[in-house]
């Protein structure tokens, strides 16, 4: 009895550990601006319920979709898998790649305990996050089905279900994906090549699916084809949703007594499965993957001085092909373009009715492919924040290390000018826009984008959260200074597609000469307050 509990005392140390930096502001920190916190965070979960209510009824009346068991089913099975592989990679991330490992692997404990220890702070982030989603989306598809009395029995039950399940599952998952994931780390152009031919085929398929759509465009026949396919996909969905047809039924009240049972059954085994038999294997899967367990080989070359800057661009290119993260984010951007432009300029393609249509295509394209950009441009904003305690080595180079910021710049804007050239191929294959049009937009987004890129990279420099990289390493998958880039990039990218469409409706000429001279103005200006905060800034961080 006292060894189990020395064990929950070792795991409860451990939990608190790893939370501790949260739970300590919780006890030290403005109560007030906790309880303010608290309360807008309630407050949102209960406007998010209300929204989905609304919608789902402003669906159910106008679409004549019925919200029964099925639609249930389809909907959780489909958030699952999403919820399942975003968990896989955060989960990669947490039990392999944190330098809290370096730590926590050094205390008297047993390596199954720090497994346990982070499926729980792990399962309580996943906790919050469903909050705003998971929650909701029960709550209102309850209201809007008018469930019986056993929905909202079991309502809490499955939340907690539908919470675990996804942690269980790419916690059993990582063992094996942490492995290949090496393998591909350490051959990044076989990742390069599956992911392009993956978007490839993804593309194909696309043009395949949208060859299909007859056109010009009309909605009502286009609504009735619509709403058969639809109830096609319902049944093939519910056909290989597995388990979760029985989480459905259940929920709706068809044979409780058989299904509650095996959805209980199911939970189990994956904890069976997750605790038994992936968590024997954790410490010999993190300790054979990390980095500190390289046996490659190095020849020692003397290499002659050369430029700096070239030496540190030279060294940003190398990271970002040696790290699958990186070479994901930067293979996608450039090649996901094609895909969404040749869906977007369909669309208004086939619904276009007006002498307006051009200019619609034209700001619509801005809007999008501004957006998209500023997702990749977001990792700015911990460009230096991510080196973590390898800055401090970097500052005390006997040279200007400053430049090594502008490196970071120089890759990020060579993959941004990739992105947009791929999308400038996709709009003269695709559109009828002139060549002076298309030349156009491709100066107006390199300006907004450049611009961005220095925002971003300007609310690392002012807030830098390297403190979290030198501790948690990779694992870092919260920095606020990445979402309020993310914020920042979507709301420039919505005001440049808007202001250019107002400008060249107003005049074509001389909207186009306006929309390209604020785009100047945006970028000059973000370029006076980057390197002016650069100078103020860099020395002290």
């Amino acid at each position: 009895m006292k060894t189990k509990n020395n064990v929950w005392r070792r795991i409860k140390f451990l939990v608190l550990l790893q939370a501790g930096e949260k739970l300590r502001s919780f006890k030290t920190g403005n109560k007030k601006a906790l309880a303010f916190k608290t309360f807008l965070g309630v407050v949102a979960a209960v406007a998010i319920t209300f929204a989905l209510y609304f919608l789902f009824n402003y669906v159910k009346k106008n679409f004549q979709f019925k919200f029964g068991y099925e639609l249930f089913t389809s909907v959780i099975f489909l958030t699952q898998i999403i919820s399942i592989i975003t968990c896989v990679g955060s989960m990669l991330a947490v039990l392999y790649a944190s330098k809290e490992n370096l730590i926590l692997m050094a205390f008297p404990c047993k390596y199954n305990e720090i497994f346990i220890s982070k499926i729980i702070v792990f399962s309580l982030e996943e906790f919050k996050k469903s909050c705003f989603f998971v929650l909701p989306f029960l709550l209102s598809y309850g209201l809007t089905a008018t469930a019986g009395w056993y929905y909202w029995v079991q309502l809490i039950p499955v939340w907690i279900v539908l919470t675990l399940l996804p942690v269980l599952i790419s916690a059993t998952l990582s063992i094996p994906m942490i492995f290949v994931k090496k393998f591909l780390e350490n051959h990044t152009l076989i990742y390069a090549a599956i992911l392009a031919v993956f978007l490839v085929g993804v593309f194909a398929l696309v043009v395949f699916l949208l060859s299909k759509v007859p056109t010009p465009v009309k909605l009502i026949a286009l609504y009735n084809s619509f709403m058969k396919s639809f109830n096609k996909a319902l049944l093939a969905i519910n056909k290989f949703a597995l388990f979760y047809n029985f989480i459905g039924k259940a929920m709706f009240g068809k044979m409780v007594y058989l299904y509650l049972p095996l959805t209980i059954v199911v939970f189990a085994g994956f904890a069976a499965l997750c605790f038994l038999v992936a968590m024997p294997f954790y410490f010999k899967a993190a300790s054979s993957t990390s980095e500190h367990s390289k046996t490659k080989k190095h020849r020692f070359v003397a290499h002659k001085g050369g430029n700096l800057f070239l030496t540190f661009v030279r060294k940003e290119f190398k990271l970002m092909f040696r790290t699958s993260q990186s070479m994901n984010s930067a293979v996608s951007i450039i090649l996901i373009f094609p895909i969404l432009s040749y869906v977007l300029n369909f669309i208004l393609a086939a619904i276009r009715t007006n002498l307006y249509g051009d200019y619609m295509t034209v700001a619509f394209n801005l809007m999008i492919t501004l957006s998209l950009i500023s997702t990749y441009n977001a990792n700015c904003a911990q460009a230096l924040s991510s080196e973590g305690s390898e800055f401090s080595v970097l500052k005390a180079a006997p040279s200007n290390t400053m430049i090594v910021t502008w490196a970071k710049l120089f890759v990020t804007m060579v993959v941004d000018l990739l992105a947009v050239a791929t999308m400038c191929g996709v709009l003269i294959y695709t559109t009828t826009l002139s060549a002076m049009d298309i030349s156009l937009m491709v100066l107006m987004m390199v300006l907004v984008s450049l611009g961005n890129i220095l925002w971003a990279f300007q609310i690392d420099i002012t807030n830098p959260k390297i403190n979290d990289y030198a501790v948690k390493g990779d694992a870092v998958v919260d920095n606020p200074n990445v979402a309020k880039a993310l914020v920042v990039g979507f709301v420039i990218s919505t005001i440049a597609g808007v202001i250019t469409l107002l400008l060249l409706i107003d005049a074509y000429m001389s909207g186009w000469i306006r929309a390209i001279l604020i785009a100047a103005a945006f970028f000059l200006t973000r370029l006076y307050l980057y390197n002016s905060n650069l100078k103020v800034y860099f020395n002290e961080i």
